[in-house]
């Protein structure tokens, strides 16, 4: 019932990412229904877990914009639309890359092999670069403006975006980097399902950890919104996980695995 009233006011809020989101829904199932019927093989996984898990992250990801956009929208609704629009737009070129290379049973990340694959992932590059951008541009505007709401959710969207930013300077690591591992090669023996390496240092867990702090702090700061306190709380818990995403960070960087095996 939560979760039906949440997609009800979310449709009111944001018509466009809540379409755009249901798009990466039905694309979430049909990648888990082509990893049953496709054996194809990338790097030791199955080819179709890899659009599986970024459709269900950008879900969440374009839903969570949606929602906490809308608080801006009373003074810059012109803004809050074409924002929209880019960081919905560049998600489905992004999934799209990421289902074709899926589709033609090579890598989409970090794939220079072909001048076209690194085209592609060029592309991807782009749309990435195009949604930071965004998302600073949305808390530069949190910062500015009085939404009338209580302190401590807009704190706790306020710091979540500070937190997300730095997720994204760690894609950027990565891009730099040439590669997700530290200390060696991608592929090889990972956790189910996300496959972050066991046997050495993977920064794809900071990343996923800094990202979806946009939908764990502005949580926190909802749930105690009510509460004297609140604004105190959700500092602490924001500086909390800050710190254990600089752990992750710092984890990996030394080539060492989140989780062994």
């Amino acid at each position: 019932m939560i979760i039906l009233n949440f997609l009800r006011e979310l449709k009111n809020r944001n018509p466009f990412l809540w379409l755009i989101g249901w798009v990466h829904v039905f694309l979430f199932l049909g990648a888990g229904i082509m990893s049953l019927l496709d054996a194809t093989h990338v790097m030791g996984i199955n080819a179709w877990v890899k659009p599986m898990k970024f459709s269900i992250s950008i879900t969440f990801y374009l839903w969570t914009f949606g929602w906490i956009m809308n608080e801006l929208k009373p003074r810059f609704p012109k803004m809050t639309t074409t924002l929209s629009f880019v960081i919905g737009i560049s998600m489905l070129a992004e999934i799209a890359v990421i289902y074709f290379q899926s589709w033609r049973g090579v890598r989409s990340h970090f794939n220079f092999e072909t001048a076209f694959d690194g085209s592609l992932f060029a592309i991807m590059g782009t749309m990435i670069a195009i949604n930071t951008v965004c998302i600073i541009i949305v808390a530069f505007l949190f910062f500015i403006i009085d939404t009338g709401r209580k302190p401590s959710y807009i704190w706790a969207i306020r710091l979540a975006l500070i937190v997300f930013v730095a997720a994204n300077w760690v894609g950027g690591y990565m891009i730099g980097n040439g590669a997700h591992s530290v200390g060696g090669e991608d592929g090889g023996a990972g956790i189910p399902f996300l496959n972050w390496s066991i046997d050495h240092g993977d920064m794809r867990a900071a990343h996923f950890f800094g990202l979806h702090s946009i939908q764990a702090i502005p949580l926190v700061g909802h749930m105690l919104r009510k509460k004297t306190d609140a604004l105190s709380i959700v500092w602490v818990f924001s500086i909390l996980y800050a710190s254990i995403l600089g752990l992750i960070f710092y984890v990996a960087f030394t080539g060492s695995p989140l989780i062994t095996g």
